[in-house]
């Protein structure tokens, strides 16, 4: 998977998901190109986030499920593990003004 990822997430407000993915991938798009010397040219996301709201309970053990054996079942095992230790660790992410866009639940 290392071409893409996926996130279960829980929007606070209307706009908060825009809001945060848009957060998510300038701050990893300016990242990745100072580490690799590329000074801000070219793209590194193809488009927009795509996003799918979760109908019912059996559809979020179903997501969950996929989301899970993903890794797993591309080989990437080791990525998933060290994900799993981000997740126990972070705790809330916030904007520039303080607003809280993002908490991760504990595992």
């Amino acid at each position: 998977m290392s071409n893409h990822w996926h996130l279960l997430l829980r929007p606070y407000h209307d706009g908060d998901l825009s809001e945060f993915m848009r957060w998510l991938t300038v701050t990893h798009t300016m990242r990745y190109h100072y580490s690799h010397g590329t000074a801000g040219t070219g793209h590194v996301y193809q488009g927009r986030f795509k996003s799918f709201p979760i109908q019912h309970g059996q559809h979020l053990l179903s997501v969950l499920r996929y989301i899970e054996a993903n890794p797993v079942r591309t080989n990437v095992d080791a990525t998933a593990k060290s994900l799993k230790t981000v997740a126990k660790t972070a705790s809330t992410l916030q904007n520039r003004g303080g607003k809280e866009l993002l908490t991760l639940a504990s595992m």
